[in-house]
C-alpha cells in the first residue's frame, strides 16, 4: 500500500473508532455515507438489466425459472463480498492475487469469463439504452425514426451511443469531478 493509502485507511479507521461510542442515530448517516462505493456497485449490479431479464424470463417460461434470478443475486452478492474482502484485506488487486497465489492460467481463465459474462449481462442493456434514447430524441426534438426502419435507424442510434461514450469519457473528466465532490464535501463539513 503507497503511504496516502495507509494514512487513509488510518482515518477512518480513527473515524470509525470515535463513532463507535456514539448512539445509533448519530452514527447511521456516517456508515450510509462510507459505504457509497457499495451502493453504486449494487445499482450497477442490480439496474435495469436485472429487470428486464426477469421480465424476459418470466414472459417466456412463466414461473418455471423463478429461482433463477435471486440464485444469481445471491451468486453475484458472494462474489462481491469475496472479491471487496481479498481486495480490502490484502491490498491487492484480484487478478494479481489469483495469479500469484493460484495459478496464472486461472487468472486468465477468470478474467476471460468475467469480461464474456459482462457483455453477455450487458445485452439486455442495449435495446433498453436505445429505446431511451430515442424516446429523448422524439420527445425533446420531435424527430422520430420510428417510421423508418432499416440500418439508417441503427447507425444513427450508434452513432449517437458513440458520442455519448467519448463525451462522457474525456481524459481528465472523472478526476476533475471527484476533486470537486472532495471540496463540496470538505466545505459542507467544515
Amino acid at each position: 500500500m503507497t503511504a496516502t493509502k495507509a494514512l487513509a485507511v488510518d482515518l477512518e479507521i480513527a473515524q470509525l473508532a470515535a463513532l463507535a461510542d456514539k448512539p445509533l442515530r448519530q452514527r447511521l448517516p456516517v456508515y450510509l455515507r462510507l459505504s457509497g462505493p457499495g451502493w453504486l456497485q449494487g445499482a450497477m449490479t442490480l439496474g435495469g438489466g436485472s429487470a428486464i431479464t426477469s421480465l424476459t424470463i418470466g414472459a417466456v417460461y412463466g414461473y418455471e425459472l423463478l429461482w433463477v434470478q435471486p440464485v444469481s443475486m445471491v451468486i453475484g452478492c458472494i462474489m462481491l463480498f469475496a472479491l471487496s474482502h481479498q481486495t480490502l484485506s490484502t491490498g491487492v488487486q484480484p487478478f494479481a492475487a489469483m495469479r500469484d497465489h493460484v495459478h496464472p492460467a486461472v487468472a486468465w481463465l477468470w478474467a476471460i469469463a468475467a469480461l464474456a459474462s459482462s457483455i453477455i449481462w450487458g445485452f439486455s442493456h442495449y435495446p433498453l439504452s436505445a429505446g431511451m434514447l430515442e424516446e429523448i430524441i422524439a420527445v425533446s426534438g420531435g424527430f422520430t425514426l420510428q417510421d423508418r426502419p432499416g440500418i439508417g435507424r441503427e447507425l444513427y442510434l450508434f452513432a449517437l451511443a458513440v458520442l455519448g461514450w467519448c463525451v462522457r469519457t474525456r481524459p481528465g473528466t472523472t478526476a476533475r469531478a471527484a476533486a470537486r465532490c472532495r471540496c463540496s464535501k470538505r466545505r459542507s463539513s467544515c
